[in-house]
């Protein structure tokens, strides 16, 4: 396990201090895919508001995805199935990882070092702008459809998707408005991304933007 998600689990005791809300993006073997996002239940503090946001089923009548959702009670979040979906992959988090190597059970790293490398992991601007990306690549095939369909190299489409949402703002200001409301409610928000969060809970079941 990471060094630095192994701290988060045992020091800040991540399963009954999860930051709420988070997110994290799911793919299942028949590559439909899904965003879940978790939040404050209103006026019950005891329980989480599971949303299942269905982007495969989304179609271009629709100004957000096709909603499932779920409360569950805040000590279950970790092993409840609606949040741990069976058969299903989790996005891998694009992190700044601190190497299990650097430690060791006779040679501890030092705690200046440990702090240094902690901070770095904290930083998910890499992983926000893949999960973005990713995003964006499924609203596009939504709404704009023979924009998704381009061919190009691997390596050029993130820059490609980018430019295409500097489009999409100058030319299509009524999909950039939808856009905004995908962001919203599905990836603007603050602290650690669902895909670190959740990383144990789905072992070796993870996907990978390209």
């Amino acid at each position: 396990m990471l060094v630095a998600l192994e701290f988060y689990v045992r020091c800040l005791d991540l399963r009954n201090n999860l930051p709420v809300p988070c997110s994290f993006c799911l793919e299942n073997e028949h590559g439909d895919r899904k965003v879940v996002t978790l939040n404050e239940a209103y006026r019950h503090p005891e329980l989480v508001a599971v949303r299942h946001w269905l982007l495969s089923d989304c179609t271009r009548e629709h100004a957000l995805p096709v909603l499932s959702e779920k409360l569950v009670p805040r000590e279950q979040v970790f092993d409840h199935d609606f949040v741990v979906v069976p058969e299903h992959k989790i996005m891998n988090f694009q992190g700044h990882f601190i190497p299990s190597s650097f430690n060791f059970t006779n040679k501890p790293m030092p705690e200046e070092q440990f702090l240094k490398l902690y901070e770095n992991f904290l930083l998910n601007d890499v992983h926000l702008y893949y999960k973005e990306t990713w995003i964006w690549r499924e609203f596009l095939k939504v709404y704009l459809p023979f924009m998704s369909s381009f061919s190009w190299d691997a390596h050029d489409e993130f820059s490609r998707l980018r430019e295409m949402m500097r489009l999409v703002m100058v030319a299509h200001p009524e999909l950039w408005h939808k856009w905004l409301h995908w962001r919203k409610y599905m990836i603007d928000f603050n602290g650690l991304p669902g895909e670190a969060a959740f990383r144990r809970e789905y072992g070796k079941a993870v996907f990978s933007f390209i």
